[in-house]
């Protein structure tokens, strides 16, 4: 069965920005391909990274149904692993499509299902790349692992980051200020994706993206550990300002 597309806020965020973005990573894709159905507007590089074959075999029959306009050749790696902070294989839960075992707001169950993990560094050293323009990681509580396995790509050349706040880090005793504090101030800034109408704070979240600011990171952090999840989006400095203008034209 298909997964849920994700918000359509994010898929706004990337058409505001898609000028800008040339190569794509996808952390956690799942069998979402609505990156791919909103970039017929020029050629990209798309790297998505789905552990579970289930989701690959649904992302390769919908990119079937995918049709370019003549001059748009989008080149597509679908990467069946996971990616994390360093190589070997994890144990991974079906049932909340996770590595980290849930207990707090959901329950995993062990299903004797494992998966093979790579570095985001070994990755791009391994097919020669050294610059991202935008990286999307979901999955589910081990966006740290992500950026840690990663540290050089994603500090000298990667320039937008988004990533899931979720209570996921809560099932495996981590502090959430380590996730936001894990981006420099001196090289990055960070703003809030608008959150979905169901979230507790979407009646004072009126733009695309909203610098963050401690009173606004204090209010999501406890909607988060009250199970409010919502998406950071991490800009290096130099084009904050610009990325911040495009998004909430």
């Amino acid at each position: 069965m298909p997964y849920s597309p994700f918000s359509s806020t994010e898929v706004t965020f990337f058409n505001k920005i898609k000028s800008e973005i040339d190569v794509m990573f996808d952390i956690g894709s799942r069998d979402d391909i609505d990156y791919l159905a909103n970039s017929m507007d020029k050629s990209r590089s798309f790297h998505m990274f789905e552990p579970d074959p289930n989701f690959v075999s649904e992302c390769f029959k919908q990119l079937e149904t995918l049709d370019a306009p003549d001059g748009i050749d989008n080149e597509v790696y679908i990467n069946n692993f996971g990616i994390g902070a360093q190589e070997g294989e994890l144990e991974y839960f079906p049932n909340t499509q996770s590595f980290v075992f849930r207990t707090v707001h959901t329950r995993s169950v062990r299903q004797g299902v494992t998966f093979p993990i790579k570095t985001l560094e070994k990755y791009c050293k391994t097919n020669s790349i050294d610059h991202i323009d935008f990286m999307k990681v979901d999955i589910e509580g081990m966006e740290i692992d992500v950026f840690e396995g990663g540290k050089k790509i994603i500090n000298e050349g990667t320039d937008i980051v988004q990533f899931e706040f979720a209570s996921t880090m809560l099932d495996r005793d981590l502090n959430p200020d380590d996730l936001i504090n894990w981006f420099d101030p001196k090289v990055w800034t960070l703003f809030l994706l608008r959150v979905d109408p169901a979230h507790p704070y979407h009646s004072n979240d009126d733009q695309i993206l909203t610098k963050l600011d401690n009173e606004i990171y204090q209010k999501i952090r406890q909607h988060m550990i009250e199970a409010s999840g919502c998406n950071l989006v991490a800009i290096k400095n130099e084009l904050s300002e610009k990325i911040f203008k495009l998004a909430n034209v």
